[in-house]
Parts: C-alpha cells; sequence; structure tokens
C-alpha cells in the first residue's frame, strides 16, 4: 500500500454529496490554465448546477480518500482535487488497481488533465429564488 504524506493538514467535512455528472462537460481539464492563471478545476465546481445547487466545490484530497464514491461515479478514471502540493503540482485521486477499486492520491503537475467530480455539503439548503 502507499504512503501518503500530505503537506499541510487538510480537514475534511461530513456528510458529502458527490455530483452525479462531470464538471466541465464531461471533459478532462487541466487543473490551471498557464497563460491566464485561471483554475480551471475549481471554475468548473463553481459553474456546476447539477440539482438546483450552486455550492458545488472541488474536493480536497482527504475528502476524495475519504470518501466512499459509489464505484459508479469513479468509472476507473483520475480526478483532480483542490489540494496544492506545490505552485506546480497538485494532488489527483487515482486508480492504482486495475482490477480493483482502489484509489490513492498522487501528486501531478497542473498542466495534466483529469476529470473533475464536483462535492457539496449535504446538510445545506438550496439557495432560495
Amino acid at each position: 500500500m502507499p504512503q501518503i504524506v500530505l503537506d499541510s493538514y487538510q480537514k475534511y467535512y461530513f456528510p458529502l454529496e458527490a455530483a452525479n455528472s462531470l464538471a466541465a462537460g464531461g471533459a478532462q481539464i487541466s487543473w490551471k490554465d498557464e497563460e491566464t492563471g485561471t483554475l480551471l478545476a475549481k471554475q468548473a465546481c463553481a459553474e456546476l448546477r447539477e440539482g438546483g445547487y450552486t455550492d458545488w466545490r472541488l474536493p480536497r484530497i482527504s475528502e476524495c480518500y475519504m470518501l466512499n464514491y459509489p464505484s459508479n461515479l469513479m468509472n476507473g478514471k483520475e480526478y483532480w482535487s483542490a489540494t496544492e502540493a506545490s505552485a506546480t503540482e497538485c494532488y489527483a485521486i487515482v486508480k492504482v488497481n486495475e482490477g480493483g477499486a482502489d484509489y490513492w492520491p498522487k501528486k501531478f503537475s497542473k498542466q495534466e488533465s483529469f476529470y473533475v467530480r464536483c462535492v457539496r455539503d449535504k446538510n445545506k439548503p438550496k439557495p432560495q429564488k
């Protein structure tokens, strides 16, 4: 089993709700746009409106690791987290066992492209119109 060492302590909040659909229209995107500095993965969650909620966010790596996604949500894909490892790297949750459902955090360049699965605090009410 890989050893997990995070650069800083991050809280995770439960209960969380994972979005059923992928953000960014289901496309793989980089974590950060190198030219504009836009945090694309975080922006994709901020723009998600699934279920009428406007408080979707990119999960922290501790939440990715602790959150028990239903297997049909993971689909063998890699997903960005909100946890930065450095100015140029960020953690993603990646599948490490082809035959099973083992996912572990790993550092990647912010220019890599992965999927975005957003989460929200399940106890927050829908915004009133």
